[in-house]
């Protein structure tokens, strides 16, 4: 492994970390201990890994770009804001209410890398344009 691979790792056990403890402390945190706890925090970290590791998975070619890393934290840490707030304030959550955010969330985050990013590329010389 060189050393920018290296780095990279720590970097994304970092984050994997930063995330997995905040949602253990909201958990733990919140309101009192309710039955659908694990339902309501595990299904936030399992759609938030899905949800962004597609949109990482899918911008490939601006994984060099600062501006995209800024926009994939801007928009986790803008995720579990909102998830956050929701999940501490409903008295009833379903598993399956998390795919709601599927259709919003991507498109947004679509529209903005392209918004943000595909002027940036589209100077590039040998670099794909967006579709």
């Amino acid at each position: 492994m060189n050393a920018n691979r290296i780095r990279d790792l720590f970097f994304y056990v970092v984050i994997a970390l930063a995330v997995g403890l905040g949602i253990a402390w909201f958990a733990y945190s919140g309101p009192p201990r309710e039955s659908d706890a694990i339902a309501r925090w595990g299904g936030l970290a399992v759609n938030t890994a899905i949800l962004f590791g597609y949109m990482i998975k899918d911008s490939r070619n601006f994984w060099r770009a600062t501006p995209f890393w800024t926009l994939m934290v801007s928009t986790l840490v803008a995720h579990l804001l909102v998830f956050s707030y929701v999940l501490l304030r409903v008295t009833e959550w379903r598993v399956s209410w998390f795919l709601v955010m599927y259709p919003i969330e991507v498109p947004l985050f679509l529209f903005l890398r392209e918004r943000i990013l595909a002027r940036k590329q589209s100077g590039d010389a040998g670099e794909r344009n967006l579709p």
